[in-house]
């Protein structure tokens, strides 16, 4: 089959599989369409991503109507949902293939499973397990739904148990379940009735290939395959592969402790307790394939792993779990051995290189093993961490931490992630004052969850602030005067507190909010107070360039940096969304994003979302109703196709994420700092200034994102680069 010029599209293809089946497809001469949420480059030319969400109704039409030879289909929908879009799906393509699943089959005793074994919706009597949608009998509802079209131009595809680059299984347990233990040493559980039955383990890159020979393959159309290797094994043997392989440690259980702690029964009882060997004969003869060609699954799990413990990558942690895994297997003291023993090597190691034993104590305990294990056996008799701060802290970061508005909390943690790349660990310094004000805002309550989740912070006490080696003051409007001059309050952020002339005194990214000091609400007798304050500082650094002269009049001087939030790439921020429970929550394509609501404003909106004919949705975060929880917010920037926005950290996520976006001059805020980064980037086209008429507004999308990426990228570099010398790097 000549394949030249034939276009394939992979709906939802980033994931186990799509990672290998896209450079496969690509190896026989395709040109390679893969939807994503978010944006990505492809690393080879012929492979092209499509940002948006597959699920998306609007989006996928008009994603259609571009017409694709081949659509392979990974997306996982409700019945519901795939009934009201498998006839556009096999009306827009020559070849439709739907990835279903190997747990369709029903119990073949140890016979090997064939295309036609009897599925469980045909044969199971459990009238619980039949009223539920659980993923074996969802699958087997599509794929009657496909055999009754009109249209036979489809293939059913059903995977077993497919192991890849991030995709572990062992038992019903996932990486995040099993190997996120297992590479920190901690011990996983397995059920001892399901060691004897037989499973069925392919490597992703294998199956990749079948799926690859059967697109557009005339044998495969109205048919059904399990593409799958033929070797199979007791999980017992497995078991035994990833102690090999990884030093897995594992305490056998009973299959109630089993199903009680990591939950599924119903993969359990209709899945991982049967025998499942696969006979792949029909796939490999349409495909012109041989068993032989296939990785053996020790190789394979031995160069997957090996790939994967350099860098893991976790779906969210269930922190739950993990402590009843942890008094089932006595974890903490298996490990507290286990890191006594490591650290007594690396003691030995060190004493031989002659290192001076003040800096052997400080490798010590500073490391990850040391602060999980032994610090918290120090807490309970009340030694603070204070007083071991420049043993495990490098410093405490100075801002603004009563606000849970979504910019200000995001810049706290881009700073403290961005200080942690450096290799440096902060804490955020929180003060009673500000404190008193968020207990304040009860429509933050999710902002203030994810704060207490994702931050590393402090209650301030000035009796312990010498032991701080270094402080560092920002980013937000520190510098602006919102404590009704009281000067205990607004005198922190100059740090008046600090004692000692060796402690390093930063200030990054600082902003006034404002041109001028008057509208910064600093008088002269302020003045005289911050003058001294400021000359003590070793650097400073601020958010806009207006700010630099304004350091100048108080005594210093002071370069322009970028704010944190762009100093971390998209896919830090994505990992936030991907890793919490609203990874799947629908985001409308028009985004809106608004902190001063008027009508001019959703009058823009409006217009916007009638003309492009984008669904909209968005927040209002001042209308007193609650605000949704970050993640949310970071997900409309990324996963919208047009954002609208009088914010500047909307702005700037919009930014981050290549989203299209336009922003009104919001003059109460500050237009300076929106024009100034703007400018900075070359995009100076996205203003709407407030009240313009509407016929004069842009509909153009367009934005050259290569260009943006290369400029951002330097003032990126700068400002780290600006962070780390004044830290001492």
């Amino acid at each position: 089959m000549d394949s030249a010029k034939k276009r394939v599209l992979l709906l939802g293809g980033t994931g186990a599989m799509g990672v290998y089946l896209a450079p496969e497809l690509l190896r026989l001469g395709y040109e390679v369409y893969i939807t994503s949420r978010s944006a990505r480059t492809a690393a080879e030319r012929g492979i092209h991503y499509i940002k948006g969400n597959a699920k998306d109704l609007a989006f996928l039409d008009e994603l259609l109507e571009s017409k694709y030879d081949a659509i392979v289909d990974f997306m996982v929908y409700h019945t519901d949902e795939f009934a009201e879009r498998y006839e556009r799906l096999l009306a827009n393509t020559e070849h439709y293939l739907f990835l279903s699943s190997y747990r369709v089959y029903g119990d073949n005793g140890r016979k090997p499973i064939t295309e036609e074994a009897p599925r469980l919706l045909d044969s199971v009597k459990d009238e619980k397990y039949l009223a539920t949608d659980e993923y074996g009998l969802t699958k087997a509802r599509q794929e009657n739904i496909l055999a009754g079209a009109a249209k036979k131009n489809w293939t059913v595809l059903r995977p077993a148990i497919t192991y890849s680059k991030d995709r572990f299984q062992l038992g019903t347990m996932e990486a995040n379940e099993f190997l996120y233990r297992a590479l920190r040493g901690k011990p996983i559980i397995f059920p001892r009735q399901m060691l004897g039955k037989q499973a069925t383990m392919s490597w992703a890159g294998d199956v990749a290939k079948l799926i690859a020979k059967l697109t557009l393959n005339p044998n495969a159309m109205g048919e059904f395959f399990t593409v799958s290797t033929a070797e199979h094994h007791t999980w017992k043997e497995i078991v035994a592969y990833y102690k090999e392989l990884l030093g897995v440690r594992v305490k056998i259980v009973d299959l109630d402790t089993y199903r009680r702690v990591i939950g599924r029964p119903w993969q359990i009882k209709y899945d991982r307790m049967l025998n499942r060997i696969i006979d792949n004969s029909k796939a490999l003869a349409a495909a012109g394939m041989r068993q032989e060609d296939f990785m053996p699954l020790r190789e394979g799990l031995r160069i997957e792993l090996a790939n994967f413990s350099k860098a893991p990558r976790y779906a969210a942690i269930n922190k739950e779990r993990e402590k009843k895994l942890d008094k089932i297997t006595f974890a903490y003291f298996a490990n507290l051995r286990l890191v006594l023993y490591n650290i007594a090597k690396k003691l030995y190691r060190m004493k031989k290189k002659n290192v001076p034993t003040k800096e052997i104590v400080k490798k010590v305990v500073r490391s990850k093993q040391f602060n999980k294990l032994v610090r918290p056996i120090l807490l309970p008799f009340q030694i603070k961490s204070h007083l071991f701060s420049r043993i495990f802290y490098d410093g405490a970061i100075v801002t603004l931490t009563g606000n849970y508005n979504y910019g200000s909390v995001m810049q706290r943690w881009a700073l403290q992630k961005t200080l942690k790349s450096c290799g440096y660990k902060f804490k955020l310094m929180d003060f009673k004052f500000m404190l008193a004000m968020s207990k304040k805002t009860g429509d933050r309550a999710n902002v203030a969850k994810f704060v207490n989740k994702h931050l590393d912070k402090e209650t301030f006490n000035p009796h312990f602030s010498k032991f701080y080696k270094a402080y560092i003051v920002g980013s937000d409007q520190v510098w602006r005067d919102f404590f009704n001059n009281d000067w205990n309050k607004f005198g922190r952020f100059f740090l008046n507190f600090v004692k000692g002339k060796s402690v390093k005194r930063i200030g990054y990214a600082i902003s006034f909010g404002t041109d001028t000091l008057a509208g910064a609400n600093i008088d002269a007798a302020k003045e005289k107070k911050i003058r001294p304050l400021v000359k003590k500082f070793n650097s400073i650094s601020v958010r806009e360039q207006s700010g630099t002269s304004l350091v100048k009049q108080l005594g210093g001087s002071a370069v322009r940096v970028l704010d944190p939030t762009l100093l971390l790439d998209a896919k830090k921020y994505s990992a936030l969304v991907d890793n919490s429970k609203f990874s799947k929550k629908r985001t409308a394509p028009l985004f809106f994003y608004i902190l001063d609501t008027n009508k001019y404003k959703e009058k823009i909106i409006d217009y916007y979302s009638e003309t492009m004919q984008l669904d909209k949705d968005g927040i209002f975060p001042n209308n007193g109703k609650p605000l949704p929880p970050p993640e949310i917010w970071l997900k409309g920037f990324r996963d919208s196709r047009l954002v609208i926005t009088d914010s500047f950290h909307g702005m700037v996520f919009s930014i981050i994420n290549h989203t299209p976006f336009f922003v009104f001059a919001n003059k109460a805020r500050g237009i300076a700092r929106m024009t100034e980064l703007l400018d900075m980037l070359g995009i100076q086209n996205r203003i709407i200034v407030e009240g313009a008429d509407v016929a004069t507004l842009s509909e153009n999308l367009s934005i050259d994102w290569d260009e943006v990426d290369k400029k951002l990228a330097e003032y990126r570099a700068e400002s780290i680069q600006w962070l780390q010398k004044s830290l001492g790097v």
